[in-house]
């Protein structure tokens, strides 16, 4: 319900002109066109809600007898109408776009995970198929995760306060560019929750170019490692990570974080960190940091 909201990306702005076009595509875009269209009409319906149409009969019963007044299931059932490719006249149901959203995004919105399942999916044929594809990805990605190397590789506090004294010796051990180690230590290369040595040469773009991948991803990548500095931050993402399991199913949550749920389990292991006590240690940069990264701020577009 309030997804056109919740979901501003943080590199929007006010159209500086007039001349742009609308935005169809994201949810809100279509929700600035919606409250520029109906604004006139909520004025004068005295409404604050969003839809606002005109209806020629029954005046006597719109707000103040204008013939305005707000759009709603019922009505807009029997108002918006479209046509078929053959010309037939036909009605939308406002309430199947609902369901269209939740079974193409299979998460729930303003109701539980349960309801999701039981009230919406479970009466549709062909979300046993759908499900069955998703349970066959998750599979499929966790014969990758268990065939692929292991999380970042992790310095402790040890190997910093060697690298003090045997710069070599530490950087060859990590398989660090020697002329990078320092810049990793000062934290001039950090990705969010590790740092990345080399990030022009990324599993998934040319060599050569600077790496588009998500930040979840370095967790498990190879040019990745990780630092003492860097635990409470993993921490918290661990955390925000496992309370995001009671707002998704389970086979999403674990499409979408299990992998980096485990990596970053790996990760806390390698410093015997506790993932309460090293959370409590992030700072409010940090929050802000893990809630840009899960609301999808930081990912190229």
């Amino acid at each position: 319900m309030d997804f056109s909201l919740t979901s501003i990306p943080a590199w929007i702005e006010p159209r500086p002109t007039e001349d742009e076009k609308d935005d169809y595509v994201s949810p809100f875009g279509l929700y600035m066109i919606a409250e520029e269209l109906c604004r006139r009409a909520r004025q004068l319906a005295s409404t604050d809600a969003l839809l606002v149409g005109h209806w020629n009969q029954q005046r006597a019963s719109t707000t103040n007898g204008l013939g305005f007044r707000q759009v709603t299931d019922t009505s807009c059932t029997s108002l918006w109408k479209g046509w078929t490719e053959d010309g037939k006249q036909q009605r939308v149901d406002s309430k199947r776009l609902r369901r269209t959203f939740l079974e193409l995004h299979q998460r729930p919105v303003a109701h539980t995970a349960d309801t999701l399942a039981d009230t919406y999916l479970s009466r549709d044929a062909g979300s046993l198929d759908a499900n069955q594809r998703v349970v066959q990805r998750v599979l499929e990605t966790e014969v990758e995760r268990i065939t692929s190397e292991r999380a970042a590789l992790a310095l402790t506090q040890r190997d910093v306060e060697q690298a003090a004294t045997d710069a070599n010796g530490v950087a060859q051990r990590f398989g660090i560019p020697v002329e990078k180690l320092r810049p990793l230590l000062d934290g001039r290369l950090e990705t969010v929750a590790t740092s990345c040595i080399d990030n022009r040469n990324g599993p998934i773009t040319e060599p050569g170019k600077p790496c588009t991948a998500s930040f979840l991803l370095c967790l498990g990548c190879a040019n990745a490692r990780s630092e003492p500095r860097q635990v409470p931050i993993q921490a918290l993402l661990r955390q925000r990570l496992e309370t995001l399991r009671d707002e998704l199913p389970p086979q999403r949550w674990q499409q979408l974080y299990g992998t980096a749920a485990e990596q970053l389990d790996d990760l806390l292991q390698q410093q015997r960190a506790g993932i309460a006590a090293a959370a409590s240690r992030a700072t409010d940069e940090d929050a802000a940091l893990v809630d840009a990264l899960l609301g999808g701020r930081l990912d190229l577009r």
